[in-house]
């Protein structure tokens, strides 16, 4: 059931009232039931918030989201979508390969390059017997060497061109072919086309042509898939319900707060370790649990009796609220805050014959009668209540199932004080037969984290 009625919450706003409600001062407010299942939703929340918060997931969320929407994102997309292979440099690079590739000049410098003609000429330049001849032909060709002034020599030049083992070398030097390949060698065309052979042979073109070619490119890059992971994570309820969370102004004020004291009276009594009995002359003494179970006993105890937290918790500022049904009685019955001068002393609550009271500071000149907010249409004898004051340097908020009762935004006090749960009056039999606290189901106080 109580699920049920957390998504209901959820569904009317995070922390909004529901439609159970009470009237207070003609004021509807949230039903305890539903300030309690409010407490549950924020446990559960606060706990899906703070995994998501330190989160690896989140952090790549966040990354993602200023990438994918970053503006030069989706200028790349675009500029993705709108690519065509013909204006590519890939596709020109393509066509300059396919050109060279039906090069008559190409053509004949590769029949020439893979020829036995080559192979034998190039054997042949090797030789020393060519080496000299090619000494002695540039000699005659620079106009050195002439028959006149070096006879021998010239005589030498020509035996050697007329050597057998050289003829066929100097022939090819001599045919057009040949001129043509070395003229295409030192032009570099053929460096140029290995390179662009080497290039639309590879894996690398490959995929790029491909790429381009698809009409779907797009979804085949990094990009795409950042931006798939993003809408994923984007679309996570946890994720949806952590920035939801994020702006929510009440979820973010009760992260604020950080449990430092709870009483659940589990045992049937108060903790012994937690509370002292502090009697009507203002002593703490310890806490003694009658023979009659659930009655607490110490002298004095006809005229007022009291627990406190005096030794084991007392604090300055924060929030304090506990869950408590009222007896219908002429003795007064309160839960509040005071030191051992008792003054100042905060009354978060007073229950009393003319009903319930809330919002007193007792503190040197104030006013104690003014001080108080009667609050009418509760069934405080029927039902629990959640009474709770929140205390700041700035101000100090009484609140009822977390409605608003009272706010003071000056004479705030500003020194620690403890835990009280108290009983009063004239009649010392009414007094005795007040089994407190049992009627208090639990307290709970918090301190500000930051």
């Amino acid at each position: 059931m109580a699920v049920g009625e957390m998504k209901f919450i959820r569904r009317h706003g995070v922390y909004a009232v529901g439609i159970m409600s009470i009237c207070i001062n003609n004021k509807k407010i949230r039903s305890t039931r539903e300030a309690e299942i409010q407490r549950m939703v924020f446990q559960d929340d606060y706990g899906v918030y703070s995994r998501i918060k330190e989160s690896t997931d989140l952090k790549r969320y966040c990354e993602l989201e200023g990438y994918v929407n970053n503006l030069a994102f989706r200028e790349k997309r675009k500029k993705i979508e709108h690519l065509v292979y013909r204006e590519s440099e890939c596709y020109r690079l393509e066509k300059k390969y396919k050109s060279l590739l039906k090069s008559p000049q190409l053509r004949a410098y590769y029949l020439m390059e893979k020829s036995s003609e080559l192979k034998n000429y190039l054997k042949i330049r090797e030789s020393k017997l060519y080496l000299r001849y090619a000494e002695l032909r540039d000699q005659v060709r620079r106009g050195v060497l002439n028959r006149r002034a070096y006879p021998e020599k010239y005589a030498e030049y020509k035996q050697l061109e007329k050597q057998e083992a050289l003829k066929e070398a100097i022939a090819l030097e001599g045919k057009r072919k040949f001129v043509y390949y070395l003229k295409v060698k030192e032009s570099g065309l053929p460096t140029e086309f290995e390179k662009l052979r080497a290039y639309v042979e590879s894996e690398t073109f490959r995929q790029e042509k491909r790429f381009l070619l698809d009409r779907n490119r797009y979804e085949t890059t990094e990009d795409y898939k950042s931006w798939c992971e993003y809408e994923i994570l984007k679309k996570r309820p946890d994720i949806i319900r952590y920035f939801l969370l994020s702006t929510d102004e009440c979820f973010q004020d009760m992260c604020h707060w950080e449990l430092v004291f709870e009483e659940k009276f589990t045992a049937g009594k108060p903790d012994q370790e937690k509370w002292l009995l502090l009697q009507e002359e203002g002593r703490n003494v310890p806490l003694k649990w009658g023979r009659r179970e659930g009655k607490i006993e110490g002298e004095g105890q006809g005229c007022g009796t009291q627990l406190s937290t005096a030794l084991s918790f007392r604090q300055c500022y924060g929030k304090f609220e506990a869950k408590i049904k009222l007896t219908n009685s002429s003795v007064e019955q309160c839960f509040g805050l005071r030191r051992e001068a008792d003054i100042p002393r905060i009354e978060i609550l007073k229950g009393s014959k003319d009903g319930i009271y809330m919002g007193n500071i007792v503190a040197p000149g104030r006013s104690r009668k003014n001080t108080l907010q009667l609050l009418n249409g509760l069934k405080y004898t029927e039902d629990y209540y959640i009474f709770s004051l929140e205390w700041t340097p700035e101000r100090m908020v009484w609140k009822i199932n977390d409605a608003l009762v009272k706010e003071v935004v000056k004479d705030i006090p500003a020194v620690p004080l403890y835990l009280v749960l108290g009983v009063g009056g004239d009649n010392r039999q009414q007094i005795a037969d007040i089994s407190f606290p049992e009627d208090v189901e639990w307290i709970k106080c918090y301190k500000r984290k930051y």
